[in-house]
């Protein structure tokens, strides 16, 4: 959801790297979530 909005920030920053390490942590989550199950 928030692909549209991050890249519009580049575009309009001409940061074409900005916010890079939050789209990794998007993808990676999902997977991670899975190994580490919440400890409460």
């Amino acid at each position: 959801k928030a692909k549209p909005i991050i890249y519009g920030m580049r575009k309009d920053l001409a940061m074409p790297r900005f916010l890079e390490n939050y789209e990794i942590l998007v993808k990676k989550y999902p997977e991670w979530a899975e190994k580490n199950p919440i400890k409460i």
